[in-house]
C-alpha cells in the first residue's frame, strides 16, 4: 500500500504542474494602416481616433507629414487581430501641411511610419 501511495502523489503532482502551465503567446507583430474619414481627413481627431485604423502592409516613405502605418503586438489587438485594443493610443502631431497630422507616439504602438 506505501509504494502506491508514492506513486500515487507523484501523479497528483505531474496532473497540477500540467494544469497550471500557461500556454505559451503567440506575439506576432501586426501593421495597422490609417484610412482617413472621406479619403482626405488628416485632422488631429481623425488620427488619434484608432476606429480609424485597420490591418494593413507597410507602403510609407517615412515623412513626417500624414499618418500612413503602425504597428502594435498582436495581444493589443481584438476582434481576431482586425482591430486596435483599448490598450492602444495614438498621439498626432501637425506636420508641414496645414491641417494634416501625422502620428508621432502613443501608447503600445512602434514602427511608426508616416507619409508626405
Amino acid at each position: 500500500m506505501k509504494r502506491y501511495v508514492s506513486g500515487i502523489a507523484a501523479l497528483i503532482i505531474a496532473i497540477s504542474a500540467v494544469a497550471f502551465t500557461l500556454p505559451a503567446q503567440n506575439l506576432n507583430n501586426v501593421t495597422f494602416e490609417y484610412n482617413p474619414p472621406g479619403g482626405t481627413d488628416y485632422s488631429q481627431l481623425s488620427v488619434e481616433n484608432t476606429s480609424n485604423w485597420s490591418v494593413g502592409a507597410p507602403s510609407c516613405s517615412d515623412d513626417d507629414d500624414k499618418a500612413c502605418t503602425l504597428q502594435v503586438l498582436s495581444t493589443e489587438t481584438t476582434n481576431n487581430g482586425t482591430e486596435l485594443g483599448s490598450g492602444v493610443s495614438i498621439t498626432a502631431t501637425l506636420g508641414t501641411d496645414p491641417g494634416d497630422y501625422y502620428v508621432s507616439g502613443g501608447s503600445n504602438i512602434f514602427n511608426i511610419h508616416n507619409k508626405d
